[in-house]
């Protein structure tokens, strides 16, 4: 997802215009850098969540100049990205953000400016943070502004638990009632006495893990 490139070979710097280009002719793509020009990030999520709260929480990042299927504001955050096709109804999604520059709101719309999905049923996603600035709840919505049915692959409401360190230790999936999407739809995380992320598995809300079977 983040590619370094240093540009200290013209090979390398060759080698970085074919791949921008190859990039850019994948739909959902977006190719940005950073205020001295040698990181390059190629972005490609259709919801953009975790790339768009990484550089929202980034202060050094900064794109050299708007490409031309972004737009950016004067702390270099994106605020309006055209979609590499619109498949799913929206043509165009729009990032909102707090006092604080946290990303609060992403709506995608179509060409008329009507609220459609920009993935899957998905149209509309708020995001909650706690005191601490820890991102602790995603709700995505419809494009009637309701919350999606968890009947897709989508999930209405995600909430995350932080330890006393804010790390992140358990993430819920529920539906659009507030209540675990399935019976196992809690991933918890521990961590390694150097920081590293692992993943525990999936429990249910009394914290039984569960157990997969493997047939041969």
């Amino acid at each position: 997802m983040k590619n370094l490139f240093l540009g200290i070979l013209t090979i390398c710097i060759s080698a970085c215009q074919v791949q921008d280009k190859k990039d850019a002719e994948k739909p959902n793509y977006y190719i940005v850098r950073s205020g001295d020009g040698t990181k390059i990030d190629t972005l490609w999520d259709p919801q953009l969540i975790d790339e768009i709260y990484r550089i929202s929480s980034d202060s050094t990042y900064r794109p050299t100049w708007p490409q031309d299927d972004t737009i950016f504001n004067t702390k270099g955050q994106p605020i309006s990205v055209k979609m590499g096709d619109d498949m799913f109804g929206a043509s165009l999604q729009k990032f909102e953000y707090d006092n604080q520059d946290r990303l609060i709101k992403i709506t995608g719309y179509d060409a008329h400016k009507n609220i459609k999905p920009y993935y899957l049923n998905i149209a509309i996603q708020i995001f909650k943070y706690d005191r601490a600035g820890n991102l602790v709840e995603i709700r995505s919505f419809g494009e009637v502004e309701k919350l999606i049915t968890a009947e897709f692959e989508t999930t209405p409401i995600i909430q995350l638990k932080y330890n006393h360190k804010n790390q992140l230790i358990e993430k819920w999936y529920l539906n659009e009632n507030g209540v675990l999407r399935d019976k196992y739809a809690i991933m918890k995380y521990d961590y390694t006495p150097e920081g590293k992320q692992l993943e525990k598995g999936w429990y249910d809300d009394e914290g039984v893990k569960e157990q997969k079977t493997f047939e041969e």
